[in-house]
């Protein structure tokens, strides 16, 4: 429960979040209900592979700027 209330603020707040794929716990329950909610505005990155998560959330963090 605490890792998916770490993700609801950032969620809220705009910020540009990143979930590792492929990886049991909070992140995939996050995917699916961010997906339920469909706020407009969200940036979600998706990667199963953690250096191409890195690489994709800066990518976004420069776009949004």
């Amino acid at each position: 429960m605490g890792t998916l209330n770490e993700l609801t603020i950032p969620y809220g707040e705009k910020k540009v979040i990143g979930l590792l794929k492929g990886v049991t716990g909070s992140s995939n329950e996050f995917e699916n209900l961010a997906n339920k909610i469909g706020r407009p505005g969200r940036i979600i990155v998706l990667s199963e592979k953690p250096e191409e998560l890195v690489e994709k959330v800066l990518q976004k963090l420069k776009e949004t700027k």
